[in-house]
């Protein structure tokens, strides 16, 4: 999972690289991928975007890679994993991505907006979001042994100096369990070229799949 683990940081730096256009005055980069990689569309969205990019570029670095894969478990029939990808040993990995714009919703007043998907429903008084990352985690225990060799959450965040993300990592990981046994953790930053100030960062969780994690998930 290391050398995965380096290849999908790449490409996403990368695709923060290549998103250096503006768009009606604004930047892109990778907090607003979907305008830079759908720019015919009305209202781009980014999420979906970073998975159909990485479906692109993964297979590049030798780890053939499928986005919006429908989850195996009955119980979420309606429900699709972000990307799925093909380790070097044939197994694979299903992995979810969430975004987390905290210095874009601070700076509109509406920080509880960021914290809703970044927490509920571990966290009470926030947003019923459907789409958050402790419902992803929930998502990602369908996963058997039979379906891959691993699971994988990747949380894309950007902060600033004056509003960093870790006080709020912190929380997730220790309601979500997440800093502990079987899950282990890269982390990568770097400043972000488009908004003076701010960072993108990235955190990735993940581990293997055992029969006995099964869990019957929340829909």
């Amino acid at each position: 999972m290391e050398s995965f683990t380096y290849a999908l940081f790449r490409s996403l730096r990368r695709m923060d690289d290549e998103a250096n256009v503006r768009i009606d005055g604004h930047p892109t980069g990778l907090a607003w991928y979907g305008g830079y990689f759908r720019p015919d569309f009305k209202k781009p969205q980014t999420e979906p975007s970073w998975s159909k990019r990485l479906a692109q570029l993964l297979p590049s670095e030798g780890y053939p890679c499928v986005d919006s894969v429908p989850y195996p478990h009955p119980s979420l029939k309606r429900c699709k994993c972000d990307i799925v990808a093909m380790l070097s040993d044939g197994h694979r990995v299903w992995i979810e991505i969430k975004g987390a714009w905290k210095e874009y919703w601070r700076q509109n007043r509406r920080e509880w907006i960021y914290r809703s998907y970044l927490l509920h429903p571990l966290v009470g008084g926030l947003d019923a979001k459907s789409h958050t990352v402790p419902i992803d985690l929930d998502r990602l225990k369908s996963i058997r042994s039979t379906d891959g060799s691993g699971v994988g959450c990747l949380l894309v965040g950007f902060d600033s100096d004056e509003a960093p993300m870790d006080q709020d990592v912190e929380e997730l990981q220790r309601l979500a369990g997440l800093n502990r046994d079987p899950w282990m953790t890269s982390t990568t930053c770097w400043q972000d070229a488009y908004r003076p100030g701010c960072h993108v960062r990235l955190w990735f969780w993940h581990r293997g799949v055992a029969q006995d994690l099964f869990a019957s998930p929340s829909g």
